[in-house]
């Protein structure tokens, strides 16, 4: 019987500490054989920690953290061959979450939410093709609807756009066209000021 070994060669990875002389920044990482980054990267500024995100033949791959100075996370987002895929995150330094955005390799689509400090839901809006297009709703501290309308190509209101105030009465509709033009056809106070 003839045996054969199989040996799993791992490849030679090299150390790189790059700090340009003079700077308060210094990012620490592994290259491999060809130069790509390989694994963890870490960046500090003032000797604190600032970013760490893994790295697979030189891109972006797996999770990337910003960090506040004082070591709470600012932003977390996922990478998958150097595109972002997955939900990026952006906290408030308390550590409450300030919003959310969804990325499909690298294009910024579906529904985003924005809270407030205090963890209230403040906006929803709706992507694709990396441009708010759809849907979105505002809402007032209170957790009330503030504006409800649609986006087109942009943060440019398109079609009808409702204002309510802050205990829920619709208090305003508006007409909007696709130059993001809006003109107001009723009111609370005055009804019907022209016909839809």
């Amino acid at each position: 019987m003839v045996g054969i070994s199989l040996t799993h060669c791992k490849p030679k990875l090299r150390k790189v500490v790059d700090q340009p002389e003079g700077s308060d920044t210094r990012t620490e990482y592994q290259v491999d054989e060809y130069e790509l980054r390989q694994g963890e990267s870490v960046t500090y500024i003032d000797d604190v920690l600032y970013e760490r995100s893994m790295y697979k033949d030189g891109e972006l791959h797996g999770d990337r953290y910003i960090y506040f100075p004082d070591g709470q996370t600012e932003i977390h987002e996922r990478y998958d061959s150097g595109l972002l895929n997955d939900t990026l995150r952006i906290y408030y330094p308390s550590g409450q979450i300030k919003l959310k955005l969804y990325y499909e390799y690298g294009d910024l689509t579906g529904q985003s939410q924005k809270y407030y400090e205090d963890g209230v839901l403040a906006e929803t809006a709706t992507f694709k093709d990396n441009e708010e297009n759809g849907p979105f709703v505002e809402y007032h501290p209170n957790g009330n609807i503030k504006w409800q309308g649609n986006y087109l190509n942009g943060d440019n209101e398109f079609g009808e756009l409702l204002n309510y105030d802050e205990s829920g009465a619709l208090i305003k509709k508006m007409i909007c066209d696709s130059l993001a033009i809006c003109r107001t056809v009723w009111t609370k106070e005055n009804g019907d000021i022209e016909p839809q």
